[in-house]
């Protein structure tokens, strides 16, 4: 094994990601990120709520698309902070915008066309036509709505809560992913336009999409039902006092 031989992309890839897991409290990082992004969906509803969106069917899945647009401001604020925090150190840049520079002179003379696509997961619009209030989403003969409303509920809430935390517990390969990727999209522009690889922004989105969107359809179950069986609310507080004790459910 020749010392000559010169590292590669991947294998440096690879030593970036260990050394910034080692170097950074990852975890730590998201779980400040994320209950923020909790407090922005809680936050936005509330705005909705106070410019006339009523319908917890329509406000909730609204609230959580704004929190993941929330999520990806802070992802980018905080590579903004770990590149400030750490604009001495160039080392694995530069390291890193070698093997680029390598890759885009070998991938010229191989095919002349070096354009590589990295499939970005597509966000389902998931939000379904169930718009005409029937008789579709009588799941019940009246005594049970209640306890159908308090269920969609607390399954939401176990839902954010293990979405956040697979996030929080995944946080050292998102982080550290994204960092990479910022810093190849970086390198990438320095040295040549001719590679077509995703941001940071795409490897964040592959890595992240499907609790969001687990959370979305959840908020969206729980609002329909909220709407369908107690139709005189607007919000989560009137749900608890107005619709559940009647059915039997008593909250606090």
């Amino acid at each position: 094994m020749g010392k000559s031989e010169k590292p590669t992309l991947a294998s440096r890839r690879q030593r970036f990601l260990r050394a910034f897991q080692e170097r950074f409290f990852l975890r730590f990082h998201m779980t400040l990120i994320m209950l923020a992004v909790m407090f922005s969906g809680v936050l936005a509803s509330k705005i909705l709520w106070r410019f006339g969106v009523s319908s917890m069917a329509v406000r909730y899945p609204m609230a959580v698309v704004c929190s993941y647009g929330v999520f990806f401001a802070l992802v980018s604020i905080w590579l903004l902070y770990i590149h400030a925090s750490h604009e001495g150190d160039h080392d694995t840049a530069v390291d890193i915008g070698d093997a680029v520079g390598e890759g885009v002179r070998a991938a010229v003379q191989l095919s002349g066309s070096p354009t590589e696509g990295l499939g970005a997961a597509k966000l389902s619009d998931g939000g379904g036509g169930g718009g005409s209030g029937g008789s579709s989403w009588s799941l019940g003969d009246g005594d049970g709505e209640g306890l159908i409303v308090f269920a969609l509920l607390v399954v939401l809430l176990i839902i954010v809560f293990c979405s956040g935390l697979y996030v929080v517990w995944e946080a050292p390969n998102i982080l550290a992913e994204a960092a990479f990727q910022a810093v190849l999209a970086t390198s990438l522009r320095r040295r040549a336009r001719l590679v077509d690889q995703p941001d940071w922004t795409g490897s964040l989105l592959q890595a992240t999409w499907w609790p969001f969107a687990i959370v979305l359809v959840a908020a969206g179950l729980f609002g329909l039902a909220a709407t369908h069986y107690c139709p005189t609310t607007t919000r989560l507080p009137e749900v608890l006092h107005q619709c559940l004790p009647e059915h039997g459910i008593h909250v606090g």
